[in-house]
């Protein structure tokens, strides 16, 4: 179990407050995020990684939002991390992180899919932990772990990339949400356009709302 209490959650988040202005969709599809800022993170390192000002649309297309979603992830032992859901409480909104078989955040390759997964009676497994131990890919690189943001039975998928640089650095520049509920994404990497909202860590603190390139990239 995580030694982080309510207090200390509450305390990081506030050290580490940003602020980014997302520019509201308009309709709901699958957005890819680039961070102005790499979010990097070295062995013995831990940081939270922050997005806000998120929207997301039910079925019957109403708008759930905005709200912020926060990662803590803990580099302290040297071949996995502690990752933690440490926001994402607003609007009833909750989120979690998709399990493998063994109960560990599962890490996913490109182009696989992150959605809901079924019993053989047919009932919605979640499959999802709000915290826990990712073991890190032997061969250096990008890879992805996915997280479910659920309210009631509704779900939205999304995930972060990572990519690992060394035994001891990596970083992350990009991630992913499919905003329309109940809708699977694939991990996959921006190929063009613009960088569309994201922030990465405490470097992006000297941002501020004004200092993060703002636009959107439909997919579908």
């Amino acid at each position: 179990m995580s030694s982080i209490t309510d207090v200390k959650r509450n305390a990081r988040l506030s050290s580490y407050a940003m602020a980014a202005v997302v520019v509201p969709v308009s309709s709901a599809d699958v957005l890819l995020n680039t961070l102005d800022q790499s979010f990097n993170l070295s062995h013995g390192e831990n940081d939270v990684l922050q997005f806000t000002d998120l929207t997301v649309f039910t079925e019957f297309d109403q708008s759930k939002g905005p709200f912020s979603i926060a990662f803590s992830i803990d580099w302290n032992s040297a071949g996995s991390l502690y990752l933690e859901a440490v926001g994402g409480f607003t609007s009833n909104i909750d989120t979690r992180f998709k399990d493998d078989s063994s109960g560990d955040i599962n890490t996913y390759g490109s182009g696989q899919t992150i959605g809901q997964r079924f019993h053989s009676t047919g009932n919605v497994d979640r499959n999802t932990d709000g915290e826990g131990f990712l073991s890190l890919p032997s061969e250096l690189g990008v890879f992805y772990f996915g997280f479910e943001l659920t309210r009631k039975s509704q779900s939205w998928f999304g995930f972060v990339a990572i990519e690992l640089l060394s035994s001891s650095d990596l970083k992350i520049d990009h991630w992913g949400i499919e905003t329309d509920q109940d809708q699977s994404i694939t991990t996959t990497l921006p190929s063009t356009g613009d960088p569309v909202p994201g922030i990465g860590g405490i470097a992006a603190l000297a941002l501020g709302a004004s200092g993060v390139r703002r636009s959107r990239r439909r997919l579908i």
